[in-house]
């Protein structure tokens, strides 16, 4: 028979790790601790729930475990003393009688007579020899280590969690189970609530750049279950079981979109990567599809909620905009695009171009994806740059470009916070006067953009 260690650990071997995509959500999975054999016959382990309680009713109980283990306890030993002894003449003789004198075992030279205990003169001397009879009954305590033969019942102990593709555990992931929902790095389930019990586990997805109408490939993950079994005070070492899903990612297209007025009012540019696959008709759909995937997740992360929010109040007036689209990756004079054109018979009527005359933007794109706008031509920084860059959010506003510190960049003007930097404040002059102490001094961005990139 197997200690109950050994049982216990070979028990917790045969605990395996199953998951099952929904059909539905394409970012979610049920996964489960099971033991071969411990589900009810023609349950398919993906579903959710069975019965009323949620858990798949097992045939008998799993974790059951029997083997030996030391027990270490006092018994009570009997013993049964009986002696008899005549009194007898040693040799040899001593005076006065020492027991070193005695061999081993001693010698007897002769039985003593029986001695009355009150001598009486005259009186004869009984026959026989002296001496004693006893007899000694009871127990004594002995410490004794026992193999002792059990069968138990073993607890489990579990946590869940969500690691990359590197198996680096992700920051956030959603659960839900047993009427028991959240969000977090892991989640930990009552011991009644893990084996043969489904969890609802929803991740977050990696954000792509959509440079390609194809769809993305999809994104290595790993369900890990790391968990114990415990016995009678007999614990096995900590089990991580993993479980390979593949997810596929949010492609984010890149969007800048650059108004004349605050507010994200007037006549806007529309600048898209030189490499995007979109064009004005068609990127409010592709932001639109974006949006309704992060829906999905909002609850798990609601920094996405920037972008949600975003998207859902451009898409109703997008057609209705005045949108001159472009598509470079750089743009050296904001002076040669043309936002709002003229008539051919108004030949006296200059357009307007983009320099000059952008006062707020949005900004969609992949985490990394950066805008640096130059208040000079030819990404000249001399007379001030300001450089946004897009985080997790997925998306920057900027509702006026009236000012010049970074630290004015920030909510109500500029979201979300930390995203907008001033590479370098605006500064100098504008205009032929600008030697005599005339022109335009440049102390803002609003209305000075003149040259741009789009980087990573």
């Amino acid at each position: 028979m197997p200690t109950l260690d050994d049982a216990l650990n070979q028990l917790a071997q045969q605990i395996q790790l199953i998951a099952t995509p929904d059909p539905v959500r394409k970012r979610q999975f049920s996964a489960m601790l099971t033991l071969p054999g411990s589900l009810q016959p023609g349950v398919h382990p993906g579903a959710r729930e069975v019965g009323d309680g949620g858990v798949f009713p097992p045939r008998h109980n799993p974790l059951s475990v029997s083997g030996t283990t030391e027990v270490r306890k006092i018994v009570q030993e009997p013993i049964n003393l009986q002696w008899v002894s005549e009194n007898v003449l040693f040799q040899p003789i001593s005076t006065p009688p020492s027991a070193d004198d005695l061999d081993d075992p001693p010698t007897v030279v002769d039985q003593l007579p029986v001695q009355p205990s009150i001598p009486v003169p005259g009186t004869p001397v009984p026959a026989g020899v002296p001496g004693t009879i006893g007899l000694l009954t009871g127990t004594v305590p002995v410490f004794e280590i026992l193999d002792e033969l059990v069968n138990v019942n073993a607890t489990i102990e579990a946590r869940w969690r969500v690691l990359d593709e590197n198996k680096v555990p992700v920051a956030s992931f959603g659960w839900s189970s047993q009427n028991v929902s959240g969000t977090g790095s892991e989640f930990v389930p009552s011991p009644d609530h893990i084996l043969n019990t489904a969890v609802e586990l929803t991740m977050i997805p990696p954000f792509t750049d959509y440079v390609s109408l194809s769809a993305p490939l999809t994104v290595r993950r790993w369900i890990e279950a790391h968990f114990r079994l415990t016995a009678a005070g007999v614990s096995t070492p900590w089990i991580d079981l993993v479980f390979p899903v593949d997810l596929p990612p949010i492609p984010i297209p890149t969007v800048l979109l650059m108004f004349f007025n605050p507010d994200f009012n007037g006549p806007a540019l529309l600048v898209l990567p030189e490499n995007s696959p979109f064009a004005k008709d068609s990127i409010m759909g592709a932001l639109a599809t974006a949006r309704d995937e992060l829906t999905e997740i909002r609850a798990l992360v609601e920094f996405v909620g920037n972008f949600i929010d975003l998207v859902n109040s451009l898409e109703p007036v997008w057609d209705e905009l005045s949108i001159a689209p472009t598509r470079a990756d750089e743009i050296s004079s904001l002076n040669d695009i043309d936002v709002v054109g003229t008539e051919w018979w108004q030949v006296f009527t200059n357009d307007r171009e983009a320099e000059d005359e952008l006062a707020s933007l949005m900004f969609f794109g992949a985490p990394g994806r950066t805008l640096e706008a130059y208040n000079d031509r030819n990404f000249s920084d001399s007379q001030g740059q300001l450089n946004v860059t897009i985080g997790p959010e997925l998306a920057v506003w900027i509702r006026t470009l009236y000012h010049s510190e970074t630290d004015e960049f920030v909510p109500p003007d500029a979201a979300p916070a930390g995203r907008v930097v001033v590479a370098r404040k605006p500064q100098g002059c504008r205009g032929f006067w600008c030697f005599a102490g005339g022109g335009r001094k440049i102390t803002a961005f609003g209305d000075e953009f003149s040259s741009l990139r789009l980087r990573w």
